[in-house]
């Protein structure tokens, strides 16, 4: 007496697929050479502070000037520290596998949107 659910088509199809891929851990470069510049702009406030009073110079010119130089030494040594990290680490590779899903969306009728003369009732003798 029961009725088997009917199958339901507007649902997305699925497939799986199973591979087998390399997995390698490696530093992210924009954070070394974020890092790199705040640790320039901080030794660069250091050393403004620890500079001696100059009458040619303003403290703030003197910051400028060391700033220029600290970022540019302390984002090339934080990128040379990551590329180093990555040789290191990036000789340790994983072999794992993975599922891989792929969704195809249920494809619409075409004339599902198509508009529609309206029909009314009014006017005649429904009963």
């Amino acid at each position: 007496m029961t009725e088997s659910p009917e199958p339901q088509s507007d649902l997305p199809r699925e497939e799986r697929t199973r591979t087998t891929v390399t997995v390698r851990r490696s530093p992210k470069y924009v954070t070394f050479i974020a890092i790199g510049g705040v640790v320039g702009i901080v030794a660069a406030m250091l050393l403004t502070v620890n500079f001696p009073e100059n009458d040619t110079y303003s403290a703030g010119q003197i910051f400028g000037f060391l700033a220029l130089v600290c970022v540019v030494f302390g984002v090339a040594i934080f990128g040379i520290l990551a590329i180093i990290l990555d040789r290191i680490v990036g000789r340790k590779e994983h072999v794992i596998d993975a599922d891989k899903l792929y969704v195809h969306p249920v494809e619409e009728p075409e004339n599902l949107h198509e508009p529609v003369a309206p029909t009314t009732t009014e006017g005649t003798d429904q009963k």
